[in-house]
């Protein structure tokens, strides 16, 4: 289930509540970065967090337990997402970070984060550090200030033929082709 830059757009929806008010400068700044991230990682179409869903569940007794359109993530699964992708957005671009070393900052073991990874995500560990990647090259290459070997440098892939391969297995075209089609 990928979107392509040249297919349109797919439609997800993040639904968070929470204090506008934090030790964070902007208001509802952690909800915001909350979503953003539901929205970039978690499978399904609808995704609530974990007080969205209790919100909900209180003032509908039959919940939203059986609802086959959303994905309500639990406190452990938001936890969880905010450790990953924390993590993840630090290390993402070093070339030398393998999927290995998400166990020991995340806090559990290598089967365990396999689990977890793939029931929020649908995704192994290797699939999503790569869709990562290859989503922040996407936006490299969209500000038309590199090229090709240097998003892929950048981006952490250690080849630009592998870059390439990868981009074109994720998007349907070569990077390079994308480039030159989005400078028209």
């Amino acid at each position: 289930n990928h979107t392509s830059p040249c297919d349109g757009a797919s439609l997800k929806i993040g639904l968070s509540a929470g204090e506008p008010v934090t030790d964070k400068p902007a208001l509802f700044e952690r909800d915001i970065r909350l979503v953003e991230r539901m929205c970039r990682v978690v499978k399904g179409d609808i995704i609530l967090s974990s007080e969205v869903k209790d919100l909900y569940n209180n003032e509908k007794p039959s919940g939203l337990s059986d609802h086959k359109k959303a994905y309500c993530l639990n406190s452990v699964e938001q936890q969880f997402l905010t450790s990953l992708m924390d993590f993840t957005e630090s290390v993402w671009n070093n070339a030398e970070f393998k999927v290995d070393d998400f166990k020991k900052p995340i806090g559990c073991s290598k089967s365990q984060f396999y689990r977890k990874l793939l029931s929020l995500t649908g995704k192994s560990p290797n699939s999503f550090l790569k869709e990562y990647r290859l989503n922040e090259a996407l936006s490299l290459l969209n500000s038309h200030s590199r090229n090709v070997s240097e998003v892929a440098f950048e981006t952490g892939f250690n080849s630009p033929s592998y870059f390439s391969k990868c981009f074109q297995q994720q998007y349907g075209r070569l990077p390079s082709d994308y480039l030159a089609e989005s400078a028209d």
